[in-house]
């Protein structure tokens, strides 16, 4: 299967937040670069990870209160999330998308080092 935008697109559309809670971007093996979403329905965690020189991990923030919470599935086991690591479908896709064409973090987004 050839792997385009639009089934990235579709791909991200299935994660349900319930049964489908989580999708990994990225080459097989340690040294490549990942891109780890998880929840759904329109509400998501994104990470970015890297081994190397440079190794850690990144998370996509929003304008959301740290300091307050909300539950969500992730990877099939619920936890508490501060708002501002909980990201809507635009800027999800938008961070998918760009790895899915460089392998990198979008510099158009706002993330944080782990």
């Amino acid at each position: 299967m050839e792997v385009t935008l639009a089934s990235l697109r579709a791909t991200l559309g299935r994660l349900d937040g319930k049964v489908h809670t989580m999708a990994v971007l990225g080459g097989v093996g340690e040294d490549w670069p990942k891109l780890t979403i998880g929840g759904g329905g329109g509400t998501y965690i994104v990470m970015y990870t890297r081994n190397g020189p440079d190794a850690g991990w990144w998370d996509l923030v929003s304008d959301g209160k740290p300091d307050a919470t909300r539950s969500l599935v992730v990877g099939g086991q619920e936890g508490d999330y501060p708002l501002n690591l909980l990201n809507g479908s635009d800027a999800t896709f938008r961070a998918a998308a760009h790895f899915f064409e460089t392998g990198e973090m979008s510099a158009g987004l706002t993330w944080q080092k782990g």
